[in-house]
């Protein structure tokens, strides 16, 4: 099943909720763990360090700052074409069987390149609703445009 973000769609004059609910569905692939050795050494760290795809998300506070600055209907109007372009992406990632990994709950990603070299992301200075890294060791971990993710990772991992 396709990552979905459900992000409620009800544009009432009425006032909306406080919280906006985004509960993502985890991918089909089996090796598609957050959970590893070193990050339950720092459980706020998703630590990749092999080909992979990497969606993050923004926190609730972000997510309420984003529907103060852009306003509720362009909100809700924005995180409904970008949860499309997110599933769409996540079921091209997955015939390539590229693993996907969920930043869900984390506060930073740490992508450890064949040189051990470490790029170190905080997840909340991420601008927008979310994307797609791509990475693979012995190269830069890139943010992929969802709106064509096929031709992304395709130039990505040649």
């Amino acid at each position: 099943m396709s990552l979905i973000l459900l992000i409620s769609c009800d544009r009432k004059t009425e006032k909306l909720p406080q919280k906006v609910n985004i509960k993502p569905v985890e991918p089909k692939s089996q090796s598609n763990t957050i959970a590893t050795k070193k990050d339950s050494l720092n459980e706020d760290t998703l630590m990749i360090n092999s080909k992979s795809a990497v969606i993050y998300q923004p926190d609730s506070l972000t997510i309420e700052r984003l529907k103060i600055k852009m306003g509720e209907e362009a909100f809700y109007t924005v995180a409904d074409d970008h949860n499309f372009y997110i599933a769409t992406s996540i079921e091209q990632l997955e015939k390539i069987k590229l693993p996907i990994l969920n930043s869900k709950g984390k506060k930073f990603i740490q992508f450890t390149a064949v040189d051990k070299k470490p790029f170190l992301m905080r997840i909340d200075t991420i601008k927008g609703l979310g994307n797609i890294y791509l990475f693979e060791p012995g190269k830069q971990p890139y943010k992929a445009d969802i709106t064509s993710m096929d031709t992304e990772a395709k130039a990505y991992y040649k």
